[in-house]
């Protein structure tokens, strides 16, 4: 799939700076490398920046060029983007980063011992299943 264009009304990923992650609408192109941006319903300001530093969505809401805060957060609901965006492969694979970023040690302890505990019972069970071929094998000749 081409890479989506840089429009009016685009919905596009902040991927660098204080707001990583979050998602944006363009409001407006000042030239070609720079658009006005903001997120009234992801924390994201309005604010002037670079296209390289954002990445377009498949998504797009129709408003009009410079339009305010409030008339982009209500195109937003109307389309239904956020629930959209949130059912995406790209959105939760943010979402998972986010949370091994703000596990603690205990957490991670925690993970490694059930995945451990996991993966004995795996290896428990392909034993015997070997056990079991191999008997099987041995009883037919």
């Amino acid at each position: 799939m081409p890479a989506p264009f840089v429009q009016i009304g685009r919905v596009a990923v902040v991927t660098f700076g204080s707001h990583v992650g979050k998602v944006c609408v363009i409001v407006d192109v000042v030239d070609a490398n720079r658009v006005l941006i903001d997120g009234p319903t992801t924390g994201v300001p309005r604010a002037c920046v670079p296209v390289r530093r954002l990445a377009m969505t498949r998504f797009a809401v129709h408003i009009p060029r410079g339009c305010s805060a409030k008339c982009v957060k209500k195109a937003l609901e109307d389309a239904k983007i956020m629930e959209a965006w949130e059912k995406t492969a790209w959105a939760q694979k943010i979402q998972k980063r986010e949370i091994r970023r703000n596990m603690n040690d205990f957490d991670r302890f925690k993970k490694n011992k059930a995945k451990r505990m996991i993966n004995a019972v795996i290896r428990k069970n392909l034993a015997d299943a070997v056990a079991a071929m191999e008997k099987k094998e041995k009883s037919d000749k």
